[in-house]
Order: C-alpha cells, then sequence, then structure tokens
C-alpha cells in the first residue's frame, strides 16, 4: 500500500500522527505496568473472570486511557465496558482503545471536537486468506487479486484494521451496528488516507464526515478514523 524503504519504518505506527491535535493518545509503556485499576474496574473484573492475557489487555488499556484522559482535564474515571463491550467514557468524551499483541494504545477528545475515535493497530498478516471473502467487499477482492503474495497480506490486514477503526468511531454514539461487507474502503497510498463508503444511503451520508488515515510499519499496520459532527 505504501511504498517505502522496509528499513525507514518502525515496528509499530506513531498514531498520534494520524490523528488531529485535539486527540490525546497515550502508547502503553513500562511506567504503565504497576498502574492499579481503579475500585469499580477491579469489581469488573472480580465479576468477568478473564484469560491472564485478555486482563492484561484491560489493565493495559484503562492505564492509557486513564492518562489520556487526564491530559484533557478527566482524572479517576472507571472504565467499565459496556454490555455491547465498547468502553463507557464520560458523556462529553469521545474515544478508542486497541491492542495488538504486547501493544496497547488509547486516543480520547473532548465530544464538542469530534463525534467520534477509532484506532487500531494489527500485526501484518493477521487476518488469514481464508476470511478474506468475510472481511472484503467484491471490489475489495478484486485489488487484493491484483497483489503479490506478500503485499497481500499487507493489504488485506489493511482493510481489516480500517473497518474496524471505522466501526469503533461510529458505533458508541450512533449505535449503528456494521458487519464489514456494510462498508466499503478504498485507499489513497499518496496521501496515506483512506475513504470508507457505506452499501446504505443513510451509512454514506455519515461516513461523508468521517476521515481516515494509515501507516505501514515492518510488523503492524496502524489507522484511525474521525467522524467529524
Amino acid at each position: 500500500m505504501v511504498k517505502m524503504n522496509a528499513m525507514l519504518r518502525p515496528n509499530t505506527p506513531e498514531l498520534s500522527t494520524l490523528l488531529p491535535r485535539a486527540v490525546a493518545t497515550v502508547v502503553v509503556a513500562p511506567r504503565h505496568r504497576d498502574v492499579p485499576v481503579l475500585a469499580a474496574e477491579a469489581e469488573y473484573l472480580a465479576a468477568h473472570r478473564m484469560h491472564p492475557r485478555r486482563e492484561a489487555e484491560f489493565r493495559a488499556g484503562r492505564a492509557c486511557a486513564r492518562e489520556a484522559l487526564s491530559r484533557i482535564g478527566i482524572d479517576g474515571w472507571a472504565l467499565i465496558p459496556a454490555t455491547t463491550r465498547e468502553p463507557q467514557w464520560p458523556g462529553d468524551v469521545v474515544g478508542s482503545i486497541t491492542h495488538s499483541g504486547a501493544y496497547c494504545a488509547a486516543s480520547v477528545a473532548h465530544g464538542h471536537r469530534c463525534a467520534g475515535i477509532g484506532i487500531d493497530v494489527e500485526a501484518t498478516g493477521r487476518v488469514g486468506d481464508e476470511l478474506a471473502s468475510a472481511v472484503c467487499t467484491r471490489n475489495e477482492l478484486a485489488a487484493l487479486d491484483e497483489r503479490e503474495p506478500s503485499s497481500r497480506a499487507e493489504l488485506l490486514t489493511l482493510i481489516f484494521s480500517a473497518k474496524e477503526s471505522v466501526f469503533k468511531a461510529i458505533f458508541p454514539r450512533q449505535r449503528l451496528f456494521l458487519e464489514f461487507n456494510d462498508v466499503e474502503i478504498e485507499f489513497e497510498p499518496q496521501r496515506a488516507t483512506f475513504h470508507a463508503r457505506g452499501r446504505a444511503p443513510q451509512l454514506e451520508q455519515l461516513l461523508a464526515r468521517l476521515e481516515g488515515r494509515f501507516a505501514v510499519g515492518k510488523v503492524n499496520v496502524a489507522t484511525t478514523a474521525v467522524l467529524s459532527h
């Protein structure tokens, strides 16, 4: 997707460079290892016995989110998942969390700055080729078929990641459930952006307000989607 020397690529792209300045982004770092969860989060963990890896992701996500929230002036917010699994941010905040192996990041902004945020980081090749038909529209499959095997895996990962970012940006406030085939992604490599198109008029109008960006690293790809008012 992006023609750049592999030696110049970081392992994981820097998410903050893909987002507006009003969005606070925090990537997990050693300082987050010992950050305790808040009381309500501890109660949630006690009530939901998670696999140790999943609990570690939960804790890392809350540590990153808490620091990001503090950067926009909000402290002490317990981030409990809704029944539909998305984080429940403060009423005047939009945000998103992503996990990929040991990597974790959270991005937040005040709701008057934007109507939704979606971030996603994926390991290249995470989506097996056997899932391409479930993830991709007919046009996206045609684009994949034009690729060599190595770049095909990268493109498939980007398509999946872009749709994840779009869904995260739209669902929390719009409450619009989407399937992968409801959205079609078209990349503009020269600008490192993507367009999301909806396969229904209502969705198309909503996606017209969305700005998508992407970057490719040696190990991971990153995508972001920001919904304007």
